[in-house]
């Protein structure tokens, strides 16, 4: 199944092209507590993220940016690698009804609801951000290529 990340976002993260993000998906809550860090998208979306990441880079075999023209938006598509989506379906399970922080060089990007487990191994990251703003972040998300 394919889940579509719906973030409103103002997409300001844009990095150099030859620059490689570090990406982490976090547990996170909406209320504040001792143990958990404040974390505030762009357009003002705070969460209180967890501090070991549940997801890494490691676990992401391509990210690419693609044009909507029905939805007039670009979005983001990761693909995990087979261990990743497998860690992505027992992460997203457990968080059902719960948001999850998306961060990458630790600014939060994203913070969806999850609303299922995600089983098929990706995710779409939808916003309000330009063409160029997301080609930049997949570049900046997808792993480098095999030499």
């Amino acid at each position: 199944m394919r889940f579509i990340i719906a973030a409103l976002l103002a997409m300001a993260f844009v990095l150099p092209a030859a620059a490689r993000a570090e990406v982490e998906f976090l547990f996170a809550e909406f209320e504040e507590a001792p143990f958990l860090n404040k974390m505030t998208t762009d357009d003002g979306i705070t969460v209180y993220a967890g501090r070991e990441p549940q997801l890494t880079n490691a676990d992401i075999a391509s990210a690419v940016a693609q044009d909507n023209p029905a939805a007039g938006m670009s979005e983001v598509r990761i693909i995990f690698t087979k261990e990743g989506a497998e860690r992505l379906k027992d992460f997203t399970a457990s968080c059902i009804g719960k948001p999850i922080a998306i961060v990458a060089d630790g600014k939060l990007i994203a913070a969806p609801v999850v609303q299922e487990a995600i089983t098929g191994g990706e995710v779409v990251i939808t916003g309000v951000f330009t063409s160029t703003a997301a080609h930049d972040l997949a570049a900046s998300i997808a792993p480098p290529p095999n030499p």
